[in-house]
């Protein structure tokens, strides 16, 4: 009898240890605005995550695959245009690649190229969604799984309605971008160029915080209604497709908010559409960071932006 309890004493213990060894521990929270969801898991002791078609080494990379992995592997961003990149380490550049790539198929769900912490994935998303207005149908919500070590190893997209009928939306967005782009591309200066583009939106697009998309290029070019984000984002795509490199701005001014840095002659400057289309027309055109210091101020890796340290370009 003994012996019995003995076993059946053994065997809830191996049962209990087996739970507790793969248990794991789901939370839901919102951070900043981007639902996150984080699953934390044991590894195994060999140093391998392996819960589906992807293994990890020890050293974080995957070893094999056993069907198609996108890795965007094949992409290169000139840091004069995509400036956000450059400022990741060699690890968050291949998640950036990855995640870009994957969003131009439309994928949800995937295991990273290689493991990152959760808080670089942080300043990769940030760079992705700064340096891509053209991604107009990716969410800036996305969800991430970490393992037990604060590693990042799968990332979830979520895409807006726009991907409904992607190819219908696509269309209307190029054809809007392209009457901009046609137009301003007619004028001999950058600095033309760029007031072209700044009349026109703010000519075509309305402030409205409950506009549809408003975190969206999308949202000021197609809908014509739109927060600082659409703003910021129309202007960028714009201008980036004329060649004039500009940057996507996040920061503080009275409350959270997005500009733009352009480079002009070799030098940058601060446009701010949202402000100056319900404020003053050129108030906030071409100007300084010390003209802005005590409205605006920048955040997170958009402190890393070249700082515009002239005096204001605005030929009137």
């Amino acid at each position: 009898m003994k012996n019995i309890d003995l076993a059946w004493i053994l065997l809830i213990l191996l049962v209990a240890a087996f739970f507790l060894y793969y248990k794991e521990d789901v939370k839901d929270i919102i951070r900043d605005n981007i639902i996150i969801k984080e699953v934390a898991r044991n590894d195994d002791e060999t140093g391998y995550y392996d819960q589906s078609n992807i293994s990890y080494s020890s050293s974080g990379l995957v070893e094999e695959s056993k069907e198609d992995f996108i890795t965007g592997s094949e992409y290169n961003f000139d840091k004069e245009y995509y400036v956000y990149y450059s400022f990741l380490s060699e690890d968050g550049k291949k998640i950036y690649k990855q995640v870009y790539a994957n969003a131009l198929v439309y994928n949800e769900t995937f295991r990273t190229i290689t493991k990152i912490s959760t808080s670089e994935l942080s300043d990769v998303m940030e760079a992705l969604f700064n340096d891509h207005p053209e991604l107009f149908y990716l969410d800036t919500n996305y969800l991430y799984k970490y393992n037990s070590k604060g590693m990042c190893i799968e990332i979830t997209l979520n895409y807006n309605d726009t991907i409904d009928n992607i190819g219908r939306s696509k269309e209307l967005f190029e054809i809007e971008v392209n009457k901009i782009v046609e137009e301003a591309s007619k004028l001999a200066s950058d600095y033309e160029k760029e007031k072209y583009v700044y009349m026109t939106l703010i000519k075509k697009v309305d402030y409205d915080k409950n506009a549809q998309y408003n975190q969206s290029a999308y949202s000021a070019l197609v809908v014509g209604k739109s927060v600082c984000a659409g703003y910021a984002r129309a202007f960028q795509l714009i201008m980036q497709k004329l060649k004039i490199p500009t940057y996507y701005v996040l920061g503080f001014a009275k409350e959270d908010h997005a500009w733009n840095v352009v480079k002009l002659n070799g030098r940058y400057y601060n446009v701010d559409l949202t402000w100056d289309d319900t404020g003053s027309i050129f108030k906030h055109f071409n100007i300084s960071d010390s003209d802005m210091e005590f409205t605006h101020r920048r955040s997170g890796i958009s402190n890393n932006l070249p700082k515009c340290l002239n005096g204001n370009y605005n030929l009137g």
